[in-house]
């Protein structure tokens, strides 16, 4: 069991984090992505070039995925992940602390 001091830290912890919003992010990775896409295969390479062995392995096998698909359902898939992208964010944040995260989101999301 927690002692009566850390219990109240933890407290005032949990209701400090949960009242501040996140900041908001400054890149949007569905975007970055999508420029990836837009490469070719030696220009994607480069892009990815300072990335660890890991990452650059998971985007590569991300990125035939969405070669595979058509043009309709590639774009399908890119628009609900950047949905989930920004709704995320704004299920996590108070409703009263959510203006600030709501200007980010592209006017096409808004609905």
């Amino acid at each position: 069991m927690m002692s009566g001091l850390a219990a109240q830290a933890t407290n005032v912890q949990h209701t400090l984090f949960a009242s501040a919003p996140p900041t908001p992010a400054v890149a949007n990775p569905v975007e970055v992505f999508r420029q990836l896409l837009a490469m070719s295969v030696a220009d994607r390479a480069n892009a990815l070039a300072g990335r660890s062995e890991k990452q650059r392995l998971y985007l590569n096998e991300l990125l035939r995925e969405f070669d595979r698909l058509s043009p309709a359902n590639r774009e399908l898939r890119l628009r609900l992940l950047e949905f989930q992208w920004y709704l995320l964010p704004l299920m996590k944040t108070a409703p009263a602390n959510r203006a600030p995260y709501l200007q980010n989101v592209p006017e096409s999301l808004r609905t």
